[in-house]
C-alpha cells in the first residue's frame, strides 16, 4: 500500500486514472480529477454497502474498473496522516460498518458479509472450500472459522452469528446439506422436466435445488 501524499486529500483519490480528460478535450486540473475520483469511490461503496450492508471491501476489490478496497484503504491512511478534509471523514463515518482501522472484528465482519450475500443467493451457508463471492474467497474464510472453533480460537459471539446462518455447520462432510430435502426436489425436477439438468439460481417450489445441486457437483469433486 503506497503512503499518503501530502495533499489534501488526494492520495485517497489517485488509484483509478481519472485525470486524462476533464471534457472538451482539456486535461483536468488536480483538483478536478482529486473531486472527480472521490466522487467515484464513494458511489461504488455506497453500492457495495447496499450489496453488502457494510463498508468493508475486500483490499484487493475492483468494482467496474475501479479499485475500490485500494481506494478505501487509501482514505485511512491518509486518514490517519491527517490529511482527509474533515467532510470527507463524516461522509465515511455515516457509513455502515466503516472502520478507520482493520480489527479483528472488521475482518470477520468481511468474511460474515460475504457469507450472508452467499446465503441470499444460494439458500445456506455450507459453502464448497473453493467458494468465491464478489472477490472473496469465503469457502476459504468459513473454513478458517471451522478450525478457529475447534482449537477454541473463535470468540462465542462471532460463532452463535455463524449459527444462525442456515445450513451452518461445525463440520463439513462430503454429504451435501439437506440431502433428502434436496434428492426430494431434484426428482421432483425431473418429473417435471424430463432431465436433471439445473440451472444454479433455479428453484422447485421454494428449494434452491440449483445451488443444492451446484453444491452436490463441487463437493463431489473436492
Amino acid at each position: 500500500m503506497s503512503p499518503p501524499s501530502g495533499d489534501s486529500g488526494d492520495s485517497a483519490n489517485s488509484d483509478t486514472g481519472d485525470g486524462a480528460d476533464g471534457g472538451g478535450g482539456r486535461p483536468r486540473s488536480r483538483a478536478e480529477t482529486s473531486a472527480a475520483t472521490w466522487e467515484r469511490g464513494v458511489a461504488a461503496l455506497h453500492t457495495y454497502v447496499t450489496a453488502h450492508g457494510s463498508a468493508t471491501p475486500p483490499t484487493h476489490l475492483v468494482v467496474d474498473g475501479f479499485a475500490l478496497g485500494r481506494w478505501a484503504a487509501r482514505c485511512r491512511d491518509t486518514h490517519r496522516a491527517g490529511q482527509l478534509p474533515p467532510e470527507r471523514v463524516a461522509v465515511l463515518q455515516a457509513l455502515p460498518g466503516w472502520s478507520w482501522g482493520r480489527t479483528q472484528r472488521d475482518r470477520f465482519l468481511e468474511g460474515l458479509t460475504h457469507l450472508r450475500t452467499y446465503v441470499a443467493r444460494h439458500g445456506t451457508a455450507q459453502t464448497p472450500r473453493d467458494t468465491v463471492v464478489d472477490g472473496f474467497r469465503v469457502g476459504d474464510w468459513a473454513q478458517r472459522r471451522r478450525q478457529a472453533h475447534a482449537s477454541g480460537e473463535l470468540r462465542p459471539q462471532w460463532a452463535a452469528e455463524l449459527e444462525a446462518l442456515p445450513g451452518w455447520r461445525w463440520r463439513q462432510n462430503r454429504q451435501p446439506f439437506h440431502w433428502a430435502e434436496g434428492l426430494t426436489a431434484l426428482q421432483g425436477w425431473i418429473t417435471e422436466h424430463g432431465d436433471a439438468v439445473v440451472p444454479e439460481q433455479a428453484t422447485h417450489h421454494g428449494y434452491p435445488l440449483g445451488a443444492w445441486v451446484h453444491t452436490v457437483r463441487r463437493v463431489d469433486a473436492a
